[in-house]
């Protein structure tokens, strides 16, 4: 199976945010980004699922996980419309997720006001991620220094067979 993790880059949490001189949205020039700390624990989610030999590398996933929500506007809606526009079944605000491979089936465990629900979703599916799904990992500074050097692979969206005009 392959996985696809949707990633937003916002404000970093620790910048303090300016509003621009017109009034039209958030000073964005010069200012520290960083990845959406919802969208780290997707990506940790597939690196996990990948790392224990359920998933590989990403083109035409089985599975999109998303944050639930991105800090900068406090939205919960990205994960909702991808599932709504594939018609794919969704599981949103999962704290935990189990993949049955045989059965094509994701169960995923949510907190909801009156305790826990358990959702049974068919593959593929689209699964948001809440805060206590897992705890990211982050690069050590001799990994970082590595990746510096790495060289990064280019796609188009025709080698994707992706079409952009619609």
């Amino acid at each position: 199976m392959k996985i696809l993790v949707a990633i937003k880059r916002v404000v970093d949490y620790a910048v303090k945010i300016r509003v621009k001189p017109d009034k039209t949205g958030v000073e964005t020039n010069n200012v520290k980004m960083s990845m959406n700390p919802f969208c780290e624990i997707a990506l940790e989610e597939a690196l996990r699922i990948r790392e224990s030999g359920l998933a590989s590398e990403v083109e035409k996933p089985g599975l999109i996980f998303l944050g639930k929500q991105a800090i900068d506007d406090d939205c919960n809606q990205t994960g909702q419309m991808v599932a709504g526009l594939l018609s794919w079944p969704q599981g949103t605000f999962a704290s935990k997720v189990v993949l049955d491979m045989e059965k094509q089936v994701a169960t995923v465990e949510r907190e909801v006001d009156g305790g826990l629900e358990t959702l049974e979703l068919h593959l593929p599916a689209v699964i948001t991620t809440d805060l206590r799904l897992n705890q990211p990992r982050y690069a050590t500074l001799p990994n970082i220094m590595k990746a510096k050097s790495k060289v990064i692979k280019k796609y188009t969206p025709q080698e994707l067979n992706v079409d952009v005009n619609f």
